[in-house]
């Protein structure tokens, strides 16, 4: 297993723009484990730092426009004519646009809500720039955040870790991972609320 690890950090250093379209890719299926990733690389001198924070962004903003073109596309469906009446289109539009950046904020931060929250600022035709500059601004901080965190204090980790330091990439990658689903199990978990006791009739 070290040894395929091993191969593939040396296929990655001698490219590095496919260790970019590698992190650009798995921003698509986690974005934090990608941003991560794209520090420990960017520690370990498999790819530059600038390189690995930009792939993130590509990224990123790659999935968060692309579920909103989706969303947008799927409105002049006849399905989505024939069950969605204009008038809750129009209701709907108005309740978003009026919430749009704590929505689209907190859709970054929340477990299974970014999708969702997406595909219904396309579907729903909120101003893509305006949805475009909250995502870009929201991903800025939120991505540069953990990747500095990754890299300025990933060398202080790497050195008194010594040999074994990939293994920290690793155990945060699966973290990263592993936490938002189970946060998904806790919150399918929780009972439903008990129905009220009917009231007693005189």
């Amino acid at each position: 297993m070290i040894d395929r690890l091993a191969s593939l950090e040396s296929g990655l250093s001698t490219n590095h723009w496919l260790a970019a379209a590698a992190i650009i890719l798995a921003t698509f299926i986690l974005e934090d484990a990608a941003t991560i990733a794209a520090g420990v690389l960017a520690v370990g001198g498999v790819i530059p730092a600038p390189v690995a924070l930009g792939a993130v962004y590509i990224g990123i903003i790659a999935g968060d426009t692309g579920l909103y073109g989706i969303g947008r596309a799927a409105i002049s469906t006849g399905w989505a004519q024939r069950f969605i009446t204009a008038r809750n289109l129009s209701q709907g539009r108005r309740w978003l646009r009026r919430r749009l950046i704590p929505a689209l904020v907190g859709a970054r931060f929340t477990p299974g809500m970014r999708a969702p929250t997406f595909l219904a600022s396309g579907f729903l035709r909120i101003s893509f720039w305006r949805f475009f500059a909250v995502i870009t601004s929201v991903a800025a901080v939120w991505t540069t955040g953990i990747f500095a965190l990754i890299y300025y204090f990933g060398p202080v980790v790497a050195e008194a870790i010594g040999k074994d330091a990939w293994m920290v990439g690793v155990v945060l990658v699966t973290l990263s991972f592993s936490i938002p689903l189970y946060l998904r199990y806790l919150a399918s978990r929780k009972p439903a609320p008990a129905p009220a006791a009917p009231a007693d009739t005189p």
